[in-house]
């Protein structure tokens, strides 16, 4: 659900009560939804929240009466969900289902697009437009992004697998039934899974087109935090904080701090937290009046001892780059008071992304005053420079040639942070810079600077050098400066060289199946697999085995002309079940791309029994492979269409809307018309209602395989109210239309 719809929302929680109840001295909206946070309270003689207009800092207002629970918003939030009168064997069969795309009757006629209608984000997220990026009260500073071949990384070691399952069981289940399901398997409702539950909630009232369906799973999101009260469970951030964050986003004022109340008297100690959040919310909408109000209160000097709240307000501002208001109250507040150095560093990253170097010397000497040690100061520095943008490390050199002024000596480490920086952008003189500033500073380089400075050389002349200045300086090798000379000299072209550093009797015994992994990392990197795979061998004859990212490294650069069997059997070598499972995905896109059907399909098999029938993950691994369809050339549809039926007849799964979008968009590719019909017919037996965007591909595949007529009654079908769903019928017409009529006139002149 976008802000805009936000807004109607918000609307509609005051309209359905004002017509279902009657006068009262209180707004419906506010009636209701205050109501409803005071059903939140397990004892009825809770006292209400503050009213809307009052903030954190000021005093609550005298009580008010109780309402009735009149209202329809009133019955759907507080009202209990509907009470399954199934009995076990029942509601076996429906968790059963899970495993399955239940197919409900859909209508595709037009008047049921017309009540599914596309918003702008989801029409913008058509594989062949440019996506727009969604606005966020957070602005996020760009990262350094590596060079990667790969256009994805499964990243299952951040997906935690019980959450998984409580995702897939509020959403085919819904969350009431989803707590009765494990509290009939005997596991207990904890905290964990009514965070994941109520995430699920919010997830689908923020993706939602229909304010009605937003409002209901706004409503069972409310439910599920009443439930978890009752048992007993204390509010914290984490379960609290979606609920701010959703209002925040939508612009929802009143909804924000009526609920602020029960996280108030069910954890006090939140108070100073909900600060942050309220700084966040003036701030997404942009009430100026409210900052300034809260900006005064951070710098009058009150003598109370709410120096906690102050910190969160100050740290709502860092992290939405405030310059103005920042500048002004960091001139007054004591940053020394901070609670803990992890907050701190979020101040000095600030400070980098506003380039306000004079602070960061001021606090840097104001820190080291009062005690902070070395380690501390190097974090901070490293936070000021990780935060400068575009990693523009000319400030952080600044700082630190000043800091001779303020009596702090830069460790070697300061030094190497800023110099990683400056490699990381290709900087090869700034990183230089800071080795002469080291130098005239007499701050001795250590081995993590040589292998900063070797690691990076483009010629073997520096590679000398630096080894000769190594050995001068009396500084032990390290791994690190093994693993630097291998990169370093494949980088030059000298692979002999590079596999000699293996033979140097200083390398650590532990240490060396680390450095061999290293070895064929690089070589695989550098397009000499087939020197990679012999190293590999080699190891393997010797007893060794590849470190885990050498394994993928291997598999990510595995060209077509090579051994199917070996590449095949790397997953072997992967021990850890998340290295394994990305080592598989790679290979099944790898066989994709080749056309190696079958191996595809017996590795898809081997992840489906590792999941345990996960139809969640396995449907993420669907969608990457038919995007890389989607993107490959026309003849890579047939592939497709055999890897879609072996889904279906071989693993017994059925393919995800987004998977068959893919393959529709691999149809106009190819200009394919029957192939567009059959995956047409194909969203159907899958149960997926039809949606504008399901319309606006399968116009564009009729346009692109020359069936203007069918094309023209699939353009009555789509409802054209939203200007940006105008724009891609225009651009479909602009490109597909024109095309042919050049074509014909081309033909006309030959």
């Amino acid at each position: 659900m976008t802000a805009s719809k936000a807004k109607t929302l918000s609307s509609l929680f005051k309209t359905v009560v004002k017509k279902a109840t009657k006068k009262s001295s209180l707004p419906a909206g506010d009636r209701t939804v205050k109501h409803f946070v005071f059903s939140l309270e397990t004892s009825s003689s809770s006292p209400p929240p503050p009213s809307s207009s009052t903030s954190f800092t000021k005093r609550s207002p005298k009580p008010t009466k109780k309402p009735a629970p009149h209202g329809i918003l009133s019955s759907r939030l507080l009202g209990p969900a509907s009470t399954s009168k199934d009995s076990m064997e029942n509601l076996s069969e429906e968790i059963s289902s899970i495993l399955c795309v239940g197919a409900s009757d859909s209508s595709w006629d037009s008047e049921e697009t017309t009540n599914n209608r596309s918003s702008l984000g989801r029409v913008l997220s058509i594989p062949w437009l440019s996506n727009l990026s969604n606005n966020n009260i957070l602005p996020k500073q760009k990262e350094v992004s590596r060079e990667r071949k790969q256009k994805w990384v499964f990243k299952k070691t951040q997906v935690n697998r019980f959450n998984r399952l409580i995702k897939m069981c509020g959403d085919k289940l819904g969350t009431k039934a989803t707590m009765e399901v494990f509290d009939k398997l005997g596991r207990e409702t904890g905290l964990k899974e009514y965070n994941a539950l109520i995430a699920v909630c919010l997830e689908k009232a923020r993706t939602s087109d229909d304010e009605d369906s937003a409002l209901e799973h706004i409503s069972e999101a409310f439910r599920t935090f009443k439930k978890m009260r009752e048992r007993g469970f204390q509010v914290e951030e984490g379960t609290y904080g979606p609920f701010l964050r959703y209002f925040i986003d939508m612009g929802m004022v009143d909804e924000f701090h009526f609920f602020c109340g029960p996280i108030k008297e069910g954890n006090p100690s939140s108070l100073s937290r909900l600060g942050y959040y309220e700084m966040l919310l003036w701030i997404r909408v942009n009430n100026e009046e409210k900052i300034q109000e809260l900006c005064n209160y951070i710098a009058a000097d009150n003598g109370e001892d709410d120096f906690k709240l102050k910190e969160n307000y100050l740290l709502a501002l860092c992290v939405t780059g405030r310059k103005k208001d920042l500048i002004q109250l960091l001139e007054v507040i004591d940053v020394t008071r901070i609670s803990s150095v992890n907050q701190v560093e979020k101040i000095f990253q600030s400070l980098g992304r506003l380039s306000l170097e004079s602070f960061t010397e001021k606090f840097l000497l104001a820190f080291k005053r009062c005690g902070y040690g070395m380690d501390e100061i190097s974090r901070l520095i490293f936070s000021y420079a990780s935060g400068i943008p575009n990693l523009a490390f000319g400030g952080a050199y600044a700082m630190l040639n000043d800091l001779k002024k303020l009596n702090v000596t830069p460790t070697a480490s300061i030094y190497n942070t800023i110099m990683a920086g400056y490699f990381r952008e290709k900087n090869i003189s700034g990183a230089l810079m800071v080795l002469k500033q080291m130098e005239c500073e007499d701050v001795k380089p250590d081995s993590q600077t040589f292998s900063y400075l070797i690691g990076n050389c483009n010629c073997e002349e520096d590679i000398t050098k630096y080894r000769e200045e190594m050995k001068r300086a009396g500084i032990q090798v390290t791994k690190h400066i093994f693993m630097a000379l291998i990169n370093a000299y494949t980088t030059c072209g000298q692979f002999e060289k590079a596999k000699e550093v293996l033979l140097d009797k200083g390398i650590p015994v532990k240490s060396l199946n680390e450095i061999k992994s290293v070895l064929v990392s690089a070589f695989a990197s550098s397009g000499k697999m087939p020197d990679a795979l012999n190293i590999y061998k080699e190891i393997k004859q010797n007893g060794g085995s590849l470190e885990p990212k050498a394994v993928i490294s291997l598999i990510e650069h595995f060209t077509s002309e090579g051994e199917l069997s070996i590449l095949l059997q790397l997953p072997e070598e992967l021990h850890d079940p998340d290295y394994w499972v990305d080592g598989c995905c790679r290979i099944i896109l790898h066989c994709v791309r080749n056309k190696q059907l079958r191996s595809a399909v017996d590795l898809l098999k081997q992840l489906k029994d590792k999941f345990h029938n996960d139809d969640l993950a396995m449907e993420v691994i669907f969608d990457e492979v038919f995007s890389v369809i989607a993107a490959s050339k026309p003849k890579g549809l047939q592939i497709g269409l055999a890897l879609l039926q072996a889904i279906k007849d071989e693993l017994g799964l059925t393919p995800s809307r987004k998977s068959l979008d893919f393959l529709l968009s691999a149809c106009v590719n190819a200009k394919d018309l029957q192939n567009s019909l059959l995956i047409w017919n194909e969203y159907k037996a899958a149960g997926l209602p039809g949606n504008v965007l399901t319309f606006l591909r399968m116009y564009q595949a009729l346009l692109a395989s020359g069936d203007p007529k069918s094309a023209k009654s699939m353009l009555a079908k789509i409802p054209t109210d939203d200007p940006h769903v105008r724009c891609v019928i225009k651009a479909c017409q602009t490109t597909y239309v024109k095309m042919k009529k050049q074509q014909r006139q081309n033909r006309n002149e030959t």
